[in-house]
């Protein structure tokens, strides 16, 4: 998280400890590509659609989660920028170049 999560107050983050990083932990389902037509897709959906629901929201966020649904559409965009904002920070923290 970019600050302390309540639960683990005394825990720093990485931007505390001079890591310029977010990030989380993905959970999902995952198909082949040949698989990830419509009609999987929309049998899928409903899952994500959880994440929405106030009170997973509220179990989530007892156990320390903070959820967000990415939807089909967005998920190789958000693995790209995840896997460059990591590779780019543990770089930079070890000195390595670009």
């Amino acid at each position: 998280m970019d600050k302390r999560h309540p639960l683990l107050p005394d825990a720093p983050t990485f931007k505390e400890l001079g890591v310029n990083w977010v990030d989380g932990a993905f959970r999902g389902i995952g198909m082949p590509k040949f698989h990830a037509c419509r009609f999987a897709q929309a049998h899928v959906r409903p899952v994500g659609a959880l994440t929405d629901d106030p009170e997973m929201k509220e179990l989530a966020a007892k156990s320390g989660s903070s959820w967000v649904n990415v939807g089909v559409e967005d998920m190789d965009a958000l693995h790209e920028a995840s896997a460059s904002a990591s590779t780019r920070a543990w770089r930079s923290r070890c000195g390595l170049a670009k």
